[in-house]
């Protein structure tokens, strides 16, 4: 992923205040850095990247540092330098870290604190990168919008979303994902998003949780430090007791009054009325299955609160 840039001397400052970090820099002294790499396969940029030897069940990044080297790369992130190392390191900066995906983190945490605006993470069963795309569509043209590539959300996606993140954009829309207890709090540290979303639970999805209601205090978790969170009213009663911060809701139900907008269905399919602040409004959806009208709503929600108007919907 290419970001805004960072100078070796920001890059090598980090690595030398990483916990239990060993830097051995011989690296170029001038540059950008402007990509975080974990794949030579798709490495932009080589002269600007950091190549990160992440290990996983099927690969070890290891394997691959004297090709990354060939291709130009000259920064890497390390849990141990192999015994032929000097054909690749000599000229290189090389980090050594006991956990290599903590150090993109840490340093995707640094290019996240440059940004003073708002950041919307969005988590939930499913529906995240829908709603995050549709709110990309409603949103005015006149906001610089950054936003996750993809359905990047796991532990690697979030840090290398973040990494694009600049000065430059107005709003941030990050997704998150999760599939075991504990991953939540390492993604809501990384993203610290001001406002959230959550589009969806579902028990389709509880794998490795003990029940729904792990699943949903386990989401919740990204919303610490959040002033709203959006969602369906519908969700209310199952978060409620875990959510810390003011929900902001929408509803097909006409009895749920303090729900912010409130949707109701004509008789023509895929026909909506809404109504928001006082304010009313038609809007037909090509595709009218309960998902999609759900995602369709917490994505005018969404947009709604950043500058979008009911007549953009």
């Amino acid at each position: 992923m290419i970001g805004p840039g960072w100078t070796p001397e920001a890059w090598r400052l980090l690595a030398a205040d990483h916990p239990g970090s060993s830097c051995h820099l011989h690296g170029p002294d001038d540059g950008s850095i402007l990509e975080l790499a974990a794949d030579t396969r798709r490495i932009q940029a080589p002269d600007c990247a950091v190549f990160f030897a992440l290990r996983g069940p099927w690969h070890d990044g290891h394997d691959h540092l004297e090709a990354a080297h060939a291709q130009g790369v000259r920064r890497f992130v390390v849990t141990c330098l192999p015994p032929d190392h000097t054909t690749w390191s000599s000229d290189s900066d090389v980090v050594v870290v006991t956990d290599v995906l903590a150090f993109m983190q840490s340093m995707a945490l640094a290019q996240r604190a440059k940004f003073d605006g708002p950041v919307v993470a969005l988590t939930g069963s499913n529906g995240k990168t829908t709603v995050k795309e549709w709110v990309a569509q409603l949103l005015p043209a006149s906001v610089a919008l950054h936003r996750s590539p993809f359905s990047h959300n796991s532990q690697l996606g979030v840090p290398t979303s973040l990494w694009s993140l600049g000065t430059h954009h107005d709003l941030s829309l990050v997704e998150a994902g999760i599939s075991l207890p504990e991953e939540m709090d390492k993604l809501q540290r990384c993203i610290a998003p001001t406002e959230g979303v959550l589009t969806h639970l579902g028990e389709a999805h509880l794998g490795n949780f003990e029940d729904a209601r792990h699943l949903a205090r386990e989401k919740c978790t990204l919303f610490r430090g959040c002033r709203r969170v959006f969602m369906p009213a519908a969700l209310l009663p199952e978060v409620e007791d875990v959510l810390a911060c003011p929900a902001v809701t929408w509803s097909l139900d006409r009895q749920a009054s303090e729900a912010d907008l409130q949707a109701t269905a004509t008789e023509q399919p895929g026909l909506f009325h809404l109504t928001w602040q006082g304010a009313s409004t038609q809007v037909q959806l090509s595709m009218h299955d309960d998902v999609s009208v759900h995602n369709a709503l917490t994505a005018s929600l969404v947009a709604l609160h950043h500058g979008a108007t009911l007549a953009d919907l």
